[in-house]
Formats: structure tokens, C-alpha cells, sequence
């Protein structure tokens, strides 16, 4: 038997249409954009260094040294120019008249065999013991500025010490002599204190060397005695005095 269904209505029909329309519709795709973040710069080692611009090449910087190079070094394995580790001062001159003759420095001197040399101290450029049978005697050379040591000055010095009055200019030529050897001229003077009471006179033989700004002085003081015996020895000293070779 068929069965026969009726029409549907138009507002039945519409709604169905509704519902599977309703049922087909898919949600719209969204999309979304957020802002790209930037990375924080890099430090750069060399902040607040006066370099110059480092070519785009890689390289350093014109004259800028290897980074993590050590500084060239000779054959020693110090630095050019680094003065040796350990040196000093010019080996010491050998004792005795070698080391007093070195001392000089302008020039150079042979003292007698019998005149033992003895320390230099604090100023004295040469300094020796002469003996004789009378006794022991005392040989000191000193050197100082020429300009403020004139001759008169230094010789009423010498006078003073053993007891002398002083002398004037005009009496220079008559309480002096010269001796003129190897370019050199030396003032030189004999003259013999007061002895005191019960003791011995002291008599001094001096030479004074004047040679550019420097003023040479050579002293052999002692008892009359025996300053006396080595007056032919002292003479002979000074004739061994003579420039420096150069």
C-alpha cells in the first residue's frame, strides 16, 4: 500500500533550511601578528678605548699590536733595550796605587814603593802612609772646584794648621816654587810649624795643581823629621803625575 505524505508547508520548509545551513557553517580563521622583538645589542670588549674603526676586513687597527702577543725580546729573553738583569757599576779598580790612579780620573800618578797606600774614605783621591827611619808620615790628594779655591786661600790654609800666620799676594813668589813637568805646573811650598812644648815641629810639603775647573791638591804632612827625609821622594811623585790617557 503507498502512503502519501503531504506537502510541506513553506515556513516548515524554511526552517529546515535554517538548521542545516546552521549545522554547515565553519568557524572563520583568525590570524594574529605580534611585533618582532630585537635582540639586545652585543657589549663590545673595547667600549671606551680610542681605537679607530676596525676596517671590515677583520683586521686590527694600523700599528695596533697582535692581541695576545708578548712583546719581542733579544737573544737575553729581556725586552730591546732592557738593561741587563743583575749588572752594576764598572768593576772596582785593583787595590792600592792602581785604585787611587783610577780614582783620579783626569789624571794618573806612581808613588814610591815605600809609600803604603791606605784607604781613600769619603773624599780623599789618593791617600798613602811614606816611612822612613824617623817615623811615618801622612800623603793625602784632594780635588776641588779651581774657582772656589784660590791659591793664596788654600796655602794660609795649610799655614794656619800648623800654627803660621798668614801671607799676602806679594809674598807668594818668595814663600813658593813652580815645577813645571809633562804640561803640568804645580805651586809648591815647604814650610814648618811651631813645635810645642816638649814635642816635635810639624812641617808640611804641599802642591797645588790648577787644570781647567779643577784644583788638584797634594799634601805630605808629618814631624819635621820625617817629612824632612821624604822632601827628594815627594818631588819625585810629583814628576810622575801626568794626564790621563784619553
Amino acid at each position: 500500500m503507498t502512503l502519501l505524505r503531504a506537502p510541506l508547508s513553506l515556513g516548515a520548509t524554511t526552517a529546515i533550511l535554517v538548521l542545516l545551513l546552521a549545522g554547515c557553517r565553519e568557524e572563520p580563521v583568525r590570524t594574529y601578528r605580534t611585533a618582532k622583538e630585537t635582540p639586545p645589542p652585543k657589549a663590545d670588549p673595547h667600549a671606551g678605548h680610542n681605537h679607530a674603526a676596525t676596517p671590515a676586513t677583520g683586521e686590527l687597527p694600523p700599528g695596533h699590536p697582535p692581541i695576545g702577543s708578548a712583546p719581542a725580546v733579544d737573544a737575553s729573553g729581556l725586552p730591546p733595550g732592557h738593561p741587563p738583569i743583575g749588572a752594576g757599576a764598572p768593576s772596582a779598580a785593583p787595590a792600592g796605587m792602581a785604585a787611587a790612579s783610577a780614582v783620579a780620573d783626569s789624571i794618573v800618578w806612581a808613588a814610591p814603593d815605600h809609600w803604603t797606600a791606605k784607604p781613600l774614605g769619603a773624599m780623599r783621591r789618593g791617600s798613602f802612609a811614606p816611612r822612613n827611619e824617623a817615623g811615618e808620615a801622612d800623603l793625602s790628594i784632594f780635588i776641588f772646584p779651581a774657582a772656589t779655591n784660590p791659591l793664596l786661600a788654600n796655602i794660609n790654609r795649610w799655614r794656619g794648621q800648623i800654627g803660621l800666620t798668614p801671607i799676602t799676594e806679594a809674598q807668594l813668589p818668595t814663600e813658593t816654587a813652580t815645577l813645571e813637568h809633562a804640561g803640568l805646573s804645580f805651586t809648591t811650598i815647604d814650610i814648618v810649624g811651631q813645635a810645642p812644648a816638649g814635642g816635635a815641629a810639624t812641617r808640611v810639603l804641599g802642591a797645588i795643581l790648577y787644570r781647567g775647573e779643577e784644583a788638584w791638591f797634594f799634601k805630605l804632612t808629618g814631624p819635621d823629621s820625617v817629612v824632612a827625609a821624604e822632601r827628594s821622594a815627594f818631588l819625585d811623585f810629583l814628576r810622575t803625575v801626568r794626564p790621563a790617557s784619553p
